[in-house]
């Protein structure tokens, strides 16, 4: 993104006082996949990551789990 990081957008979206907003599901794709990483994301608002290269149906179950 050309204007700010996912971590970035991340903090800003958590930090929202529209709870419809600050509650949406936010899956981080990176090509980091180190286990660190990944609770690194989770810890700073990720709900979730997907390693790139990913496997479609990976990613799949990962978004099928935030359904609304």
């Amino acid at each position: 993104m050309p204007e700010m990081d996912g971590r970035t957008a991340t903090a800003l979206i958590r930090a929202s006082t529209n709870a419809q907003l600050n509650s949406i599901p936010i899956i981080a794709l990176t090509a980091d996949a180190l286990l660190e990483s990944h609770k690194a994301l989770l810890k700073n608002g990720f709900n979730d990551a997907v390693t790139k290269p990913f496997n479609p149906d990976s990613l799949f179950n990962v978004l099928k789990k935030y359904k609304g």
